[in-house]
């Protein structure tokens, strides 16, 4: 009976510490903020001015698109939309 309840103690501690956990690989995955095809040059220095300003990391990938953290898009759309 004594090995059930630490089983069970065990077991509800994992699964509580890794509720908990805020580390997610996916939130430093970068997502397409401003796509070249669909924006003008004006509009894109504008968006990283504003990206600057915010403190949010942003990266421009090779298509001239602007990539910016899954975790920054809350932030991104309060202060650049």
């Amino acid at each position: 009976m004594e090995i059930k309840r630490m089983f069970s103690l065990l077991v509800s501690l994992v699964i509580i510490l890794e509720g908990c956990n805020t580390t997610n690989s996916q939130q430093d995955d970068f997502n397409i903020w401003i796509d070249d095809s669909t924006s003008t040059q004006e509009t894109k220095e504008s968006a990283i001015e504003r990206l600057n300003n915010a403190n949010i990391d942003y990266k421009v990938d090779d298509e001239g698109n602007i990539l910016i953290k899954e975790s920054d898009i809350d932030k991104a759309v309060i202060c650049c939309s």
